[in-house]
């Protein structure tokens, strides 16, 4: 799929390029629907790498970049198991955001990260996407 646009964020394929841009208001938090987005998109490299060259990412929000991990979300989740079962909730979490932007990474393309407005906590992980 080349081109694709979910509830916290888009891509467009072009002309060997593509844009993944950020928008999941307020801060680009990277909570349970940026992650399935984000897993989507890594999914699609098959068919989008042999073609691409590049891929920029950037922030629909003019304030904010990313803010990183949703710690709202997460605590709500957490609260919301027994006690015994949220440390490994939360490592699970954890290791889903390691694991799709390790694939960003490792994709066979350059990445670049735009990076505009404030880059909060987790956010900074983008930064070293770069390649």
């Amino acid at each position: 799929m080349k081109n694709f646009s979910g509830k916290t964020l888009r891509w467009e394929w072009r002309e060997g390029m593509i844009e993944l841009m950020l928008d999941h208001e307020p801060a680009n938090e990277i909570g349970t629907a940026m992650l399935a987005e984000l897993e989507r998109f890594v999914a699609e490299f098959e068919v989008l790498a042999p073609e691409t060259t590049v891929c920029i990412i950037a922030s629909a929000r003019k304030s904010v970049f990313s803010a990183g991990g949703d710690l709202r979300e997460l605590y709500a989740t957490a609260a919301a198991v027994p006690e015994k079962e949220r440390a490994a909730g939360v490592r699970a979490f954890l290791e889903r955001i390691h694991a799709v932007l390790n694939a960003i990474d490792a994709a066979p393309f350059v990445t670049i990260a735009a990076v505009h407005g404030a880059c909060l906590g987790g956010g900074s992980s983008w930064l070293w996407l770069v390649t």
